[in-house]
């Protein structure tokens, strides 16, 4: 890649970062305003070369028409020295002979056999019958100049006819100036329309933003004013409104839950503390076994709560992989794992010669909290099954029992 390549795509990227820190307001104004400019000006470049191409081939017709005048009186022997001018004043149609002298001329100063104003001898193209402005005439001026070969008499001639441009040049003049004035004033007055109509556009959007920061975490229930325009804007809103009242559900669900756990956690956690100041106040060798069961089943209850807690979080949490929640994992080592777990924390003889090997996909953290449930019992959302006393027993994939 060359250096200048490089150099040229380093502006650009530059470009387009110092243009991404202005507001939609102005990149849209920009953008709008620098597309009309270039249409109005390829627009104006196009009128002024249509209009040029379009009076020039009128000047050539009236060339030629001339030229077709006079070889009509050469061939009618009615050529005189002063040839009749039906043109404008700055025409000139002259006839030349062979040395490049006036035979014949519409200028009353030009006389017979004086010298002409053309070059001698004439560009063939001239003379083959292509119009051209490069020749310069004496000092009058542009002229679209245009030949024919003739003959008068025995001795050859050309015919030289000379349409003047000043008329022309004065009209593309007057039209370039227009242009140049126009064109710039013209720009100015898009600009400022497409920046008026872009602000008028993004007032709802602004409306919407505003509406939208004002809305906190407490007041949810709140609405965006919809604007009356079925369009786009609306659209957005009416989307932004489903987004709010998802959130708002969500919201009260979370409280509910809150409540829900506060509730549950307070009723265990009070009765430990009653049990234990009673255990405190009035010791008692007989009955505190009785109460560590008691305080025992409160911890459990305690701990299970903390787990649902814990696997709620876990399954709503959106930065946890995905991939960990569906990969193949060995039920079999799950359950061994757990067995060993609850062996460590209990007096519990657990029978797992049942346990067999199975392959599932799934979270193996999310299946250690299975719990094994009795008919009727309401579900808990992680509960380790563990002994519950003496004489109870459970079953799980594998066996275990409290002996």
């Amino acid at each position: 890649m060359s250096r200048r390549r490089l150099a040229d795509r380093l502006s650009f990227a530059r470009a387009r970062r110092l243009t991404r820190r202005l507001s939609l307001r102005t990149r849209v104004t920009m953008w709008a305003t620098t597309v009309v400019a270039i249409a109005t000006v390829a627009a104006g470049l196009g009128l002024l070369l249509g209009l040029k191409y379009s009076m020039w081939r009128d000047l050539d017709t009236t060339g030629r028409q001339r030229l077709s005048d006079v070889s009509a009186l050469i061939r009618h022997d009615q050529l005189h020295t002063l040839i009749p001018s039906n043109g404008g004043d700055a025409d000139v149609v002259e006839v030349l002979d062979a040395s490049g002298k006036v035979r014949a001329s519409s200028d009353y100063d030009t006389g017979p056999g004086s010298p002409s104003g053309f070059p001698n001898p004439l560009p063939p193209q001239v003379v083959a019958g292509r119009a051209t402005t490069d020749l310069k005439i004496g000092d009058g001026g542009d002229f679209r100049v245009l030949a024919r070969p003739t003959r008068v008499g025995d001795r050859p001639a050309t015919i030289v006819v000379a349409v003047s441009l000043a008329q022309a040049e004065h009209t593309l003049s007057s039209l370039t100036t227009g242009l140049v004035i126009g064109v710039p004033a013209l720009t100015a007055l898009v600009a400022w329309t497409i920046s008026l109509t872009a602000g008028r556009t993004l007032r709802p959007v602004e409306t919407l933003r505003g509406q939208a920061a004002d809305i906190t975490a407490t007041d949810l229930h709140r609405r965006l004013d919809l604007p009356d325009c079925q369009d786009e804007i609306h659209a957005l809103g009416v989307t932004l409104n489903d987004m709010l009242a998802r959130l708002d559900e969500a919201s009260v669900a979370q409280r509910r839950f809150v409540a829900d756990a506060a509730h549950e956690l307070r009723s265990p956690l009070a009765a430990l503390r009653a049990q234990l100041e009673v255990m405190s106040r009035y010791p008692d060798p007989d009955r505190d076994p009785q109460v560590a069961a008691a305080l025992l089943e409160d911890a459990e209850r305690l701990h299970d709560l903390v787990e649902g807690l814990l696997a709620l979080a876990r399954s709503e949490d959106p930065a946890r992989p995905r991939s960990q929640a569906a990969r193949v994992i060995d039920l079999d080592e799950v359950v061994l794992t757990e067995i060993r777990r609850q062996r460590s924390l209990a007096r519990a003889e657990i029978d797992a010669r049942r346990v067999s090997g199975g392959r599932v996909r799934g979270d193996a953290e999310a299946l250690r909290c299975v719990r094994a449930q009795s008919p009727g019992q309401r579900p808990s959302p992680c509960r380790t099954a563990r002994p519950r006393g003496p004489g109870r027993e459970r079953r799980h994939r594998g066996t275990y029992r409290q002996r």
